[in-house]
């Protein structure tokens, strides 16, 4: 996204997107390490110069495909998350339902009742994936969408990290390669990576407003 009209009013209808090839001279990428044990590049664009027919769209009109993308994106952001959570999910199912010295953590009712309310948390989730992937097929995504649907699904990764850590106990916050790792420390990972949802993309904070202007109407 560049500025192309130093004066237009409001300020966003003076963007446009632009294609920029990763091997353009001028561009550094700078790797960083995450708190969740994964990777991503600081980008850096000094005097980057490219052919006026990469722009993506019109003249101006960046704002518009920048929206739409993002809109995209977190629509199916929020489902590539859930489906972590749903995965995550049956792997701390099969520790609540495992027998350890005659008993199983699925006979605590306080247990079952954090598993239920999960398992019901992951088919909304699912349901509002389900949704936004339909809207996509139309070649329409609302913002509002996309935002509810990445909201939601980022703090169900949170949420679940956090019910996960408290039903296994303290072996279940044991990181990766800890002797007496639960799962290789896959829950504690779980958790850490969860606090990125919130933030990527579009901060959750952001994202309520867009929800509350688009989907109910409230003044900015």
């Amino acid at each position: 996204a560049a500025r192309t009209d130093k004066d237009a009013k409001p300020p966003h209808a003076g963007i446009s997107m632009f294609i920029v090839p990763m091997d353009a001279p001028g561009i550094t990428t700078r790797p960083s390490s995450t708190m969740y044990d994964g990777t991503f590049s600081n980008i850096f664009y000094d005097n980057v110069r490219i052919p006026a027919e990469n722009l993506v769209g019109e003249v101006n009109g960046g704002w518009k495909v920048l929206t739409g993308a993002l809109a995209f994106e977190r629509g199916l952001v929020g489902g590539g998350i859930v489906l972590k959570v749903a995965h995550a999910f049956e792997q701390l199912r099969s520790h609540v339902m495992a027998k350890q010295g005659g008993r199983c953590l699925a006979e605590d009712p306080i247990v079952r009742d954090k598993i239920a309310a999960l398992a019901s948390e992951i088919e909304i989730g699912r349901l509002l994936m389900m949704h936004c992937a339909e809207l996509a097929a139309d070649g329409v995504t609302p913002p509002e969408y996309g935002a509810i649907s990445k909201v939601f699904s980022g703090e169900l990764m949170e949420r679940f990290g956090e019910a996960a850590l408290d039903i296994l106990g303290m072996r279940a916050t044991l990181s990766e390669q800890m002797s007496g790792a639960i799962d290789n420390g896959r829950f504690e990972q779980n958790l850490r990576h969860s606090l990125m949802w919130v933030i990527s993309i579009g901060t959750n904070e952001i994202q309520r407003s867009l929800i509350a202007q688009r989907a109910l109407g409230l003044p900015k």
